[in-house]
């Protein structure tokens, strides 16, 4: 219903979020990792079920103050996962677009 109204009044949608620290994919816990791709793979169905042509936000780690940078395994999870939600939202017509902080 969402996407039809949007379409109607010619509204253009774009969704936003940052994750929470039990689903930071920058973390070396594979299991925080999971949850991170998952809530990642649900606002994608969300993004593209109400037609929002841009995912975007701090979507490679939490939306946290970190006490230390993340290690060389956190950098290699978070980058594995943008990919595979980079490839995910290409084919459904979204764009992923990061938000870069300075935390």
């Amino acid at each position: 219903m969402t996407k039809r109204v949007f379409s109607e009044h010619g509204v253009k949608a774009a969704c936003s979020l940052g994750l929470s620290l039990d689903a930071d994919i920058s973390s070396d816990d594979d299991t925080v990792v999971q949850q991170g791709a998952a809530c990642l793979d649900n606002a994608l169905a969300f993004a593209a079920g109400i037609g929002a042509q841009h995912l975007c936000g701090i979507l490679y780690s939490a939306l946290a103050k970190y006490p230390r940078p993340p290690t060389a395994a956190g950098r290699r999870n978070a980058i594995r996962e943008l990919k595979v939600l980079a490839d995910k939202a290409a084919d459904r017509g979204v764009k992923v677009c990061l938000e870069v902080v300075n935390r």
